[in-house]
């Protein structure tokens, strides 16, 4: 027995573990059953029994800890004085265990590369799975495929990490970087056939952010190089846009759903989701401070809908479908304040690292990674469910730990 025990100590404390842990829950994420679950929960555990993992935060580790803490705080507090009836439950677990796989991947240095690999991998399987849903077993989000919403955000998110890899990383053979580009367009096919048009929001911005990245922070390519890029992702969008009938479809069909809600305020997928924004918004001005209970809410619903403000129709949405405006009726200002601040300020954590002693991948990836998510939040409410929350918090983690990691090296 205590050869056995040795052993699995050793297994345990071996790095190449940790790192054969954390690429499998990335790979897995597509597949979102009980196999993620469970290397998810293993991972979590030879973290929480690595030797290595500190016990104490020190003044660096306060700049992600504290508003993690300050916004799960916040949340738990609302949740008491709403005796226990909240939403954000999920949110308060994943945010918590970030702090845990945050400490015990910091005396883990993760290769570039192969943190690229379990990325573009990732990406190239969520268009895999799509592909093979759509054209071999006929289905897709309407009949019970896995390519629904949540699945077309995380697919958009991959993509746009894979795609910063390919551009970001200068220095790599080209065929890497083909590759990578490669599978970030596998990724944007996954989330254009799930029909997500809240996740395509991103897509533009984020490929802004990098350009405007390479332009004034990274410094790594010529100009000529940065011209070519820029005009090459602005061919990509208007191609995608043009030549592809799903996406056409759907964003053509957005602006007549807005204009016909705004004209008029005739109800339609995106007519609705504004409608439900009023709502939220109106719950919030009804309780601005503490904001209300999921048992008190609908009581607030039914009297707006019945003094004439909003339409019956929306009743039957449980949530307002963004996370802001969530924020807003369930917790009040200072919910979403600090919401907000969270993403900030690990927005601040990133671009503070970008500086000549550092590689931009890690920093570049956490930008992406924020920004994707703070614009994913504005049409889904991502905090009401593991596979949202789950996903940013836990790439949250992976990614601050190597700012950190590298910072030691």
């Amino acid at each position: 027995m205590p050869k056995l025990h040795s052993r699995v100590q050793n297994l345990i404390n071996d790095d190449h573990t940790v790192k054969l842990l954390l690429g499998s829950t990335i790979i897995m994420y597509p597949e979102q059953g009980y196999a993620l679950q469970i290397v998810y929960a293993i991972l979590i555990l030879v973290l929480l029994t690595k030797q290595k993992i500190e016990p104490y935060f020190d003044k660096n580790d306060l700049s992600l800890i504290w508003p993690i803490l300050i916004y799960t705080t916040t949340i738990i507090a609302f949740t008491a004085i709403h005796r226990g009836d909240s939403p954000f439950h999920l949110s308060i677990q994943h945010w918590v265990i970030s702090i845990v796989i945050y400490k015990g991947l910091i005396n883990v240095k993760i290769e570039t590369k192969l943190l690229a690999i379990y990325i573009g991998i990732t990406a190239f399987i969520y268009g895999a799975i799509s592909f093979y849903e759509i054209n071999f077993l006929k289905i897709g989000r309407s009949n019970g495929g896995i390519n629904a919403i949540n699945y077309g955000n995380a697919a958009t998110l991959f993509g746009s990490l894979a795609l910063t890899f390919s551009i970001v990383n200068n220095k790599w053979k080209i065929r890497y970087r083909a590759l990578l580009c490669l599978s970030s367009i596998c990724a944007y096919y996954a989330s254009i056939t799930s029909l997500t048009r809240g996740a395509w929001l991103s897509v533009p911005p984020v490929i802004f952010l990098i350009l405007v990245l390479l332009a004034t922070n990274l410094k790594r390519i010529s100009a000529t190089k940065f011209t070519m890029i820029f005009l090459g992702m602005i061919a990509i969008i208007f191609a995608l846009y043009s030549y592809s009938t799903p996406l056409k479809t759907r964003v053509d069909i957005a602006y007549n759903q807005a204009t016909a809600y705004m004209s008029d305020g005739k109800l339609s997928s995106v007519g609705a989701r504004l409608e439900m924004w009023r709502l939220a918004w109106l719950s919030f001005l009804e309780n601005p401070i503490s904001g209300h209970s999921r048992e008190s809410l609908p009581t607030t619903h039914s009297a707006i809908v019945e003094a004439g403000k909003i339409k019956l129709e929306v009743l039957r949405f449980t949530h307002s479908h963004s996370d802001y405006f969530d924020h807003l009726a369930y917790t009040g200002l200072a919910g979403i304040i600090t919401f907000i601040l969270l993403h900030l300020a690990m927005a601040t954590i990133f671009f503070r690292s970008m500086d000549k002693s550092m590689e931009p991948d890690i920093p570049t990836l956490g930008l992406v990674l924020v920004a994707s998510f703070s614009i994913f939040s504005l049409t889904q409410s991502f905090h009401h469910h593991a596979s949202g929350v789950g996903l940013f918090s836990f790439l949250m983690a992976v990614l601050a730990s190597q700012i950190k990691s590298r910072s030691r090296w």
